[in-house]
């Protein structure tokens, strides 16, 4: 009995002594928050005095591959992990600092915007309604593309208007088109090392959705607007007959809640308009991530099209792929922290994140369910302001777009000076907080722009070192309020990335997420000033180009934050205020890789980042990537 007492008195003793030997600790080594608070003023004060610097900082964490990185991930979860290495290693990288500053605004949980007048809302003109804008869109664009097997700087994407082109004049129909994708995906999937771009992919639903275009186009009956276009779809969304796994070696939980359900709102819209349906396309490691690393057997990691050995960018990676790579000419993403525009940049194609609440998220897995939406990737600006058309619009059974204004193109296709006047506003600082050679393109395509008569304007955006925290706080705890309740059954099938970035999320707390809530609440604020001023803001899409995959990445995934935070340094300010951004390849880099360009701009007016997408996009001198298949022309 004496023995047994002795066990709880100690066991007692050791729960009260060994939080306080930590804070001592942490205390001695500076780990933790340093306990001194800054009382923020009103964000409208930071912006009428201008301030608000902003700073190049830098990430501190060591890059890990292998088995080390699976050993010190596991090692986070342990007591000592979370209250010593765990918390240095958000000081460090800045994770702590909204602790140390009271801000006076209320929070803002979900981005929806209908915070920005109405009045200021494009309108459709000429009393031209959404089917006339798409037909007019299909009817007045001639095709683009040539024979893509000539190595040649002139390299031109085939897009879904040469598609519809070549299926209308009888060049090929959807079944030719849908036997070359089943074969192609075949190579590169043998590839050393594979390609990956799609992970699910059945046959037999191939051809049946192919015989039914082919059948449409013979008989002319009601042939839609994306009729016989194969189409990739991310493993986010619910796709019958694939299974819904999320980047996962199993079904997480919150996909199970889905079953028996019907395709993803945004999947029926692609579906209603035509499209055939290829597969699903492969993501990194459980969506929680921005390289598209994705260790696990059932996935593997996706390459590059343009260097097999260079990351593709993600969490998107395998819809980036499968567009660049000449696969299918349309994929759908989700963007939570740049999960659709980092993979467009690293892999030279275009990427559409929309205003929060623009396309429907019914039927996705809500992960960082304030932060990601859905968006389209495509080899072009008009393909991707078609797509555009075809998804965005309010749906009933979400709240968040029902108020949204009204979904147009525009008059970019039909008028030649349409951008001539507008300000695009640069703010330097951030603007040139990257690579080399990405500066050096992105200054570059900064002439385009003038030469196309807009007109570049000086601007400043306060607080940007807190918008990015913020961002990831929200999206690491949202993360983890979606993976928690795999984390007791499932930890040994989560790999070292993953269980560094939920063991962080574990110790965000409530309070920590509410002030990012007002933090996000200070960013709407800014850019409402700021596009008050400016019609866009420019940036490079990411900091840097396609990193290496490490040979130890392979088989245990890869924990590189540096790389990290070039991938999201300029992307993450749209989803935590939901306005719209694009990316646009302008270019590359000395080792041939693409360099990509970002477009932001006010709530709900996508029509005007597609004007000057498309003026940018005239001066652009394309590349053939190193794997491509010319479905079209095989």
């Amino acid at each position: 009995m004496g023995q047994y007492m002795s066990f709880v008195v100690g066991a007692i003793s050791a729960a009260f002594v060994f939080p306080l030997l930590c804070s001592v600790v942490k205390a001695l080594l500076g780990i933790g928050p340093s306990g001194k608070v800054q009382v923020a003023p009103p964000i409208q004060e930071v912006i009428d005095a201008g301030g608000g610097e902003y700073r190049s900082e830098e990430h501190f964490a060591p890059k890990l591959t292998g088995r080390l990185l699976l050993f010190l991930s596991r090692f986070l979860w342990t007591p000592f992990g979370k209250e010593w290495v765990l918390s240095k290693l958000m000081r460090d990288n800045h994770l702590f600092d909204a602790r140390e500053r009271y801000l006076p605004e209320a929070a803002t949980f979900y981005p929806t915007p209908p915070f920005i007048p109405f009045p200021e809302q494009s309108v459709r003109e000429d009393g031209k309604s959404e089917k006339d804008e798409i037909d007019t869109l299909i009817g007045c664009v001639p095709p683009r593309s040539k024979d893509s097997s000539a190595e040649t700087d002139e390299f031109v994407f085939p897009s879904i208007l040469d598609y519809l082109h070549a299926y209308r004049c009888g060049r090929v129909t959807p079944v030719i088109v849908a036997e070359r994708i089943i074969e192609s995906i075949r190579a590169s999937d043998s590839l050393s090392p594979p390609l990956r771009a799609f992970v699910q992919w059945n046959e037999t639903e191939i051809r049946k959705q192919a015989e039914e275009s082919t059948r449409r186009y013979r008989d002319k009956d009601n042939i839609r607007p994306l009729e016989g276009i194969p189409v990739g779809v991310k493993e986010h969304f619910l796709t019958k007959p694939y299974i819904l796994r999320i980047g996962c070696e199993f079904v997480p939980t919150a996909a199970h809640c889905l079953d028996g359900k019907p395709d993803s709102a945004a999947v029926i819209l692609m579906r209603n308009a035509g499209a055939i349906i290829v597969g699903v396309t492969n993501i990194h490691d459980n969506g929680i991530g921005a390289t598209g690393s994705n260790p696990n057997s059932l996935h593997l990691t996706t390459r590059n099209p343009y260097d097999l050995h260079k990351y593709s960018g993600g969490s998107s990676s395998g819809s980036g792929v499968a567009v660049a790579s000449g696969l299918v000419p349309l994929t759908l993403g989700t963007d939570g922290g740049g999960s659709v525009r980092i993979p467009a940049a690293l892999c030279g194609i275009v990427g559409l994140k929309p205003t929060f609440g623009r396309i429907s998220e019914v039927r996705m897995v809500p992960a960082a369910f304030t932060l990601a939406h859905p968006g389209p990737m495509c080899t072009s600006v008009v393909d991707t302001a078609l797509s555009y058309l075809l998804l965005a619009g309010p749906d009933l059974n979400e709240p968040y777009g029902l108020q949204q204004g009204p979904v147009t193109i525009g008059k970019f296709l039909t008028a030649t000076d349409s951008v001539k006047g507008m300000k695009v506003g640069i703010y330097r600082a951030w603007f040139n907080h990257c690579d080399p050679d990405v500066s050096r393109v992105c200054q570059e395509a900064l002439k385009w722009i003038t030469d196309a008569g807009a007109e570049l304007v000086d601007i400043h955006i306060p607080e940007m070192n807190a918008t990015i925290p913020a961002c990831v706080s929200t999206f690491l705890t949202e993360i983890l309020s979606v993976y928690r309740y795999d984390l007791p059954t499932r930890f040994k099938q989560l790999f070292g990335e993953t269980l560094t970035s939920m063991g962080v999320a574990s110790q965000v707390s409530a309070a920590d997420y509410t002030v990012a809530g007002r933090q996000r609440t200070r960013a709407i604020k800014t850019l409402e000033h700021v596009f008050k001023q400016v019609d866009f803001i420019v940036t490079p899409t990411t900091a840097g180009t396609a990193h290496t995959i490490a040979l130890k990445a392979v088989a245990y995934g890869e924990s590189n934050i540096d790389f990290i935070a070039k991938l999201t340094r300029f992307t993450m300010l749209g989803n935590l205020t939901g306005a719209p951004a694009i990316a646009i390849p302008v270019g590359y880099d000395s080792s041939n890789l693409p360099v990509s360009l970002q477009l932001m701009t006010r709530w709900w007016r996508e029509d005007l980042l597609f004007m000057l997408a498309s003026q940018i996009e005239k001066r652009v001198a394309k590349r053939k990537p190193k794997i491509f298949y010319d479905i079209l022309h095989s």
